[in-house]
Parts: C-alpha cells; sequence; structure tokens
C-alpha cells in the first residue's frame, strides 16, 4: 500500500531528498524527435549519469542511440525520479505505470493545466489527487526538470548547464527564466547547487524549497547554501 500524500505540507525533507538526489532516473515519453527528451539524455550523458538512465518508449523504438523499454515495469531496476515527457492525454496513465514499477517520484512537463484556465486548473487538480493516491510526489507539471549540480544530476531538458557547482540555489516557474538565469550566473561566475523549475506547483511548491534550503543547511561539496527565487 502505498504511503498517503494528501496535502503540500506532508511532503517531508526525506521526500525531497529521494526526488532531487536521484541514484537513478526514468525518462518516459523518450523519442529522436522530441527536443525535451534530446537536450535531457544529453544532460545526463554530459554529467556522466547515463548509466543511471533508462529509457521508456511506448513503441520500444530505440532512441538517442539506445535500446528502450516500452514501460517502467520493464526496466527491471530500481528508479528514483520519472521524467514525464507525455502529452497530458497519456499522464495518468503514464503515472500508473511508473508508480506499479515503485517509482515514488515524477517531474511533469506537460501543459495545459492551471496556467490554461478554468479545465486546466480541474485537469491539475485531478493529477495532484491522482498523484497523492499513488503515494507519489510531483514537480509541476508544465515546467522542464531540475539539475542538482552538487551531485552532478541534471534531470531537466535546459541546455548549456554548467559543471562547476557553487553556492547558490535558483528557483524559479519559468523554464525559460531559469535558462537565462543559468547564462547570466555564468557570465558573473556565480556557481550553482541547484536548478529547480516549479511549473504550476501542483504539489511542491516554493514554500518547501530545494534541498539546499530545508536540507541540508551546507550543500554538498560547496559549503553553506544561499537560494534565489524568480
Amino acid at each position: 500500500m502505498p504511503d498517503q500524500i494528501t496535502g503540500k505540507r506532508q511532503i517531508t525533507g526525506q521526500r525531497l531528498t529521494s526526488l532531487f538526489r536521484p541514484r537513478s532516473v526514468a525518462l518516459v515519453g523518450a523519442s529522436d524527435k522530441s527536443t525535451f527528451s534530446m537536450l535531457a539524455y544529453r544532460n545526463l550523458v554530459e554529467f556522466g549519469f547515463d548509466a543511471h538512465t533508462y529509457l521508456v518508449n511506448r513503441r520500444g523504438a530505440q532512441t538517442h542511440g539506445r535500446p528502450t523499454v516500452t514501460s517502467c515495469a520493464q526496466i527491471g531496476e530500481p528508479v528514483d525520479v520519472a521524467y514525464l515527457m507525455v502529452p497530458q492525454a497519456g499522464l495518468l496513465e503514464a503515472l500508473d505505470d511508473a508508480a506499479a514499477a515503485g517509482i515514488r517520484n515524477a517531474c511533469v512537463l506537460s501543459s495545459g493545466y492551471a496556467e490554461a484556465g478554468k479545465a486546466g486548473c480541474a485537469a491539475q487538480a485531478e493529477l495532484a489527487k491522482h498523484a497523492a493516491e499513488l503515494g507519489m510526489v510531483l514537480l509541476g507539471p508544465n515546467h522542464l526538470g531540475f539539475a542538482n549540480f552538487a551531485d552532478g544530476v541534471p534531470v531537466c531538458s535546459i541546455p548549456g548547464l554548467p559543471r562547476r557547482a557553487g553556492p547558490v540555489a535558483l528557483l524559479s516557474q519559468s523554464g525559460a527564466s531559469s535558462s537565462a538565469m543559468v547564462d547570466f550566473a555564468a557570465m558573473v561566475n556565480v556557481g550553482l547547487s541547484y536548478l529547480v523549475t516549479l511549473g504550476n506547483e501542483a504539489m511542491i511548491t516554493a514554500g518547501h524549497g530545494p534541498p539546499a534550503t530545508r536540507w541540508p543547511r551546507s550543500c554538498p561539496r560547496t559549503g553553506p547554501c544561499r537560494t534565489r527565487s524568480t
């Protein structure tokens, strides 16, 4: 029976740890035709995380030069985060598949939720409720993922990520703003510990903070952490 997460306040630091410091990642909806997929996979490879990355393609087509599986259940190894790049229409089914495989955290890229009016708000409420019933924690929807520079784990579709970690954690609703801030940080020689795009904050909000602000107060390898939100 999965643990029940029925409200944002019940997302503990331990759960944030399992999301933001993953040991393995599944790219669900991986496709050579998807820019989001190509960027996410490229980032993971460039940070040396490809051996801990699994590609899920419902047709089982070779993707990014690698074989894929058709469902998370076929991975056969523990996975900490599902990076969901599937359309809204197939998202609840994708969550079910991830939960059945024992995955407890998901990044949801799909748009068309609270940013899209009354119908979108209803769809987002259903998404959050469904995830809670499965015992899953969601980041997003309508975002571009996150990067943990302290541990070298980029789970995001943002290009040009820095390799050197630093003391500043950046939170932003907007993926585009995040990308611009990453470029600015590099220009002024400021290192980042985390980059978190929050999107619509259906479950995880800026109030939860990234691990840098809730655990630990001192980031691995980078010293005391400071947080900036946009």
